[in-house]
């Protein structure tokens, strides 16, 4: 996984990548960005520099339903706001989840 997707997640500076661990062991990937100017038509709307996009998921199908995901996202967001410059967060969620 890590020769396929490191130099990719590397590459894109304002792209900051995290692994999710859980007793020891990686449960999933999240990533953060600078919304302002992120392309891929998302946030285009967005004037703020201190906002946040993130994005998450969790690596094994048997996680799903433990309310990992949450925690994960918990996690993130208290780790994004101990920066004096974030100022939101954001999220695009699937409905379905």
């Amino acid at each position: 996984v890590q020769e396929q997707y490191l130099p990719s997640v590397l590459a894109q500076e304002s792209v900051t990548p995290y692994i999710a661990m859980l007793n020891g062991e990686p449960i999933g990937y999240a990533q953060s960005y600078v919304a302002l100017g992120s392309g891929d038509g998302r946030w285009e709307e967005e004037t703020d520099p201190g906002v946040r996009g993130i994005d998450q998921l969790l690596a094994n199908a048997s996680q799903l339903g433990k309310g990992l995901g949450t925690k994960l996202v918990r996690a993130l967001v208290e780790l994004l706001f101990n920066d004096p410059e974030v100022t939101k967060i954001q999220t695009d969620p699937s409905p379905s989840n």
